[in-house]
């Protein structure tokens, strides 16, 4: 019974140590936007769009993945095989190159 107990509070401490580790992670990870409908990104502050990725807004994940839904950029509304409007992208997802040029211009 006590083995059951600490198996318990140890798979809790470790959901909750994870649950903080992805808020961390989510606190410093930035996102772009990109806008299918527009053929450019999200500029900052969510004030119209840039062809230059050097020029993008940088987001939240929150904000990042509010603004493509809010855009109408919603996942499953759309038919099989067709990409949101807008789409999220993790800095850290991007080509090098892009990434590179990207935070240079920050």
């Amino acid at each position: 019974m006590a083995d059951a107990i600490n198996g318990s509070q140890d798979a809790e401490a470790l959901a909750m140590n994870t649950a903080r580790a992805v808020k961390r992670l989510e606190a410093v990870e930035r996102y772009v936007i990109w806008s299918h409908e527009h053929a450019a990104w999200w500029a900052p502050g969510r004030c119209g769009y840039v062809k230059d990725l050097r020029k993008a807004g940088t987001y939240s994940r929150a904000e990042a993945v509010e603004t493509s839904h809010l855009a109408g950029g919603m996942w499953g509304t759309h038919g099989a095989g067709q990409l949101p409007d807008e789409l999220p992208v993790r800095v850290t997802d991007l080509p090098e190159w892009a990434r590179c040029e990207l935070l240079r211009a920050k």
